[in-house]
């Protein structure tokens, strides 16, 4: 028992104890896509990997961005409604949403920015402004 403590103790030392997700690179999500696709992150994710929320596409859960700071969902339908939410939402602020047309078949990057005083603000940015989140 007492091997078994130090080795676990060991693993949480080499390992760390992290609570907050891994920050993601925003371009390296960029190298493997194939097809249109919505491409969201929260910008407390990717940035400071402060908060976490349920996204929700069209009523469908798509992803929560603590599991998964960068979510990719397929270009299926011609306009698409996009919610955001989850305990951050819940604690500080109201649903956000953002409706957007697909029909031209490029990718969209959907930016997610909580905020404890507004509405949680869901944007549509351009590739631009997209990269220069990795910078």
């Amino acid at each position: 028992m007492r091997h078994l403590l130090t080795c676990l103790a060991v693993l949480m030392t080499v390992t760390g104890c992290q609570l907050t997700p891994q920050k993601t690179d925003p371009l390296a999500v960029l190298e493997t896509i194939e097809g249109p696709q919505i491409i969201i992150a929260e910008t407390s994710a990717v940035l400071s990997q402060f908060a976490s929320m349920d996204v929700f596409l069209n009523g469908e859960y798509v992803g929560n961005t603590g599991d998964v700071p960068v979510i990719m969902v397929p270009v299926t339908q011609t306009e698409n409604h996009l919610v955001a939410q989850g305990l951050f939402a819940a604690s500080y602020a109201d649903f956000g949403e953002l409706k957007f047309d697909s029909a031209d078949q490029n990718h969209h990057y959907i930016l997610i920015d909580p905020s404890v005083t507004n509405q949680i603000q869901i944007r549509e940015v351009n590739r631009a402004q997209w990269i220069a989140l990795s910078k």
